[in-house]
């Protein structure tokens, strides 16, 4: 096989893996489960009737977290925007994230949660820190911190 037909057939082979998992993979992802949704506490931050909510699935055999935002719209729901974490969605880091919370404060959402451990080496791997991320919903930026 000559190297341009294998180059051509690895373009339709999908994502590669070891890279930060975008919002869109909730979407789309065969492989990823919801293992929770949670509304967050505290008043809708932006223009409308609605609510941010938190969804923490498993994709990669690692734990990751997405925050919508959902308006209501005509009959019913409609998540309009939604964020990804670089930090903690990273398909190569297989890690365990418990306790998630999620908070209204001003202009901000502020999220808190724990990773504690990730998949690598066994499970002889002790990743284990807490984590707070003030998100701004209007524009997508954020700051993530490890405590």
């Amino acid at each position: 096989m000559n190297k341009l037909f294998l180059l051509t057939l690895c373009v339709f082979c999908g994502p590669a893996l070891a890279g930060t998992i975008g919002y869109d993979a909730l979407k789309s992802h065969a492989f990823g489960t919801i293992r929770s949704v949670d509304i967050c506490d505290g008043p809708y931050i932006g223009e409308g009737l609605g609510e941010h909510r938190i969804i923490r699935a498993h994709i990669y055999g690692s734990d990751m977290i997405f925050i919508d935002n959902v308006l209501m719209k005509g009959t019913g729901l409609e998540a309009v925007k939604g964020f990804s974490f670089a930090e903690l969605n990273d398909d190569h880091a297989e890690y365990s994230i418990k306790r998630v919370k999620c908070e209204s404060k001003g202009k901000f959402l502020e999220i808190k949660g724990l990773v504690n451990g990730s998949g690598h080496d066994e499970g002889k791997d002790k990743t284990k820190f807490e984590f707070r991320i003030f998100l701004n919903p209007e524009d997508g930026t954020y700051e993530f911190k490890k405590l």
